[in-house]
């Protein structure tokens, strides 16, 4: 029997979604439409992007007084700033007078100043300067400057990570977080050092991207030329406490290394293997023996988002010598797996706009897809 329009949801037939919500064993995979829909992205974007806390990247991308750096986060641009008090800032990168892009890229300026007609703002976002002869706002009524600073935006880091929340009444970070800062403090995220940094446009959803990097499924047939398929790492999922993730474990991956010595304070599990762990909704960090990784998700359209990666390590570990050359092999296997990911998850993106798609069936190996789609839905949709 052909839907009716009651039996839909955003487009997407109601029953798909009642079937990606059962248990794994029985779950099928999210409906296409939750990765191909305009008007699915534009709901996810409002419900997830911009009510919840959301990596907008690294405390050291603004290292001194004068340091910034800018993303777009599902269209809104977004401005992060250390100020001559040495606080780290977020504003919303827009001009207060006709809206122009303030900053593009990343910096170091005494002071925010926008191109298109030179109003110039505090580091700490206070309008300075409305420049212009004859003065352009001296006969504006009831125009006062300090009402028109840079709009600013909810902003806190752990772990190094800088967090944004553009709907302002989310709980404090802190408290977001649960108990996942006392099981990777050990780590030493906030210490540690980005060596290197790369961003990707990626023609995919962020979903198909992400759900890609929380499965070892793939591996042994994507990464083929980098693993030794009689050795493959046994991956388990394995998320100690309770908190807005999900993490998977193992004793090796195509990631991990021994060429660098263990950091000091790990004990247990983690200094033993790894862990790939999903930070709801954006940030997926790669903690190993010995450094860090991280992939931040930004959506930029429903087949498109901007993936930056970085590369962290503790300032021992940079100090070594011959680092630079031990780093190097490490970032040249990082890209030949980036590579192979970026190739194969469009190619999942093409899949998922075929008119003859239906949704699959999740491999007990895909248990963190599962999880994602239900978070997914949950926030979407609702309860």
């Amino acid at each position: 029997m052909p839907n009716t329009s009651d039996d839909l949801l955003f487009g997407i037939p109601e029953a798909q979604f009642s079937a990606a919500r059962r248990e794994l064993r029985e779950a099928s995979t999210l409906p296409a439409g939750c990765y191909t829909s305009a008007t699915w992205y534009a709901r996810e974007s409002g419900k997830i992007f911009r009510r919840e806390w959301v990596c907008a990247g690294r405390v050291d991308q603004v290292a001194v007084e004068g340091d910034y750096f800018t993303a777009t986060l599902c269209g809104d641009p977004i401005l992060v700033v250390r100020d001559k008090d040495g606080a780290v800032r977020a504003f919303s990168n827009v001009c207060r007078h006709r809206g122009c892009i303030v900053a593009s890229g990343n910096g170091n300026s005494k002071t925010l100043q926008c191109p298109y007609h030179r109003w110039t703002y505090a580091l700490s976002g206070e309008l300075l300067a409305t420049p212009g002869r004859p003065h352009p706002m001296e006969e504006i009524a009831n125009f006062q400057r300090e009402d028109y600073g840079l709009i600013p935006i909810r902003m806190a880091e752990w772990g190094g990570f800088v967090f944004v929340n553009l709907d302002g009444n989310a709980p404090p970070l802190q408290q977001w977080l649960g108990d996942l800062p006392g099981w990777m403090d050990a780590y030493g995220f906030d210490a540690m050092t980005t060596v290197r940094r790369v961003s990707h446009t990626v023609a995919c959803n962020w979903k198909v991207f992400l759900e890609n990097s929380m499965e070892a499924y793939h591996v042994p047939f994507v990464h083929q030329r980098q693993v030794d398929a009689a050795r493959l790492p046994v991956w388990n999922v394995d998320t100690p406490g309770n908190g807005p993730y999900a993490s998977l474990y193992s004793r090796d991956s195509l990631l991990s290394t021994s060429v660098f010595p263990p950091i000091a304070a790990l004990t247990g599990k983690p200094r033993e293997g790894l862990f790939h762990l999903w930070l709801q909704p954006n940030l997926q960090i790669v903690a190993t023996a010995t450094y860090m990784q991280y992939r931040q998700y930004l959506p930029l359209a429903p087949d498109k988002f901007e993936l930056s990666c970085g590369w962290c390590f503790p300032p021992d570990t940079i100090a070594i010598p011959g680092f630079a050359e031990a780093a190097a092999a490490v970032f040249a296997r990082s890209d030949a797996v980036m590579e192979e990911d970026m190739e194969i998850c469009p190619r999942v993106q093409s899949g998922l706009t075929a008119s003859l798609y239906r949704p699959g069936r999740y491999a007990m190996q895909e248990a963190v897809l599962h999880k994602i789609g239900s978070y997914v839905l949950d926030r979407v949709l609702g309860d």
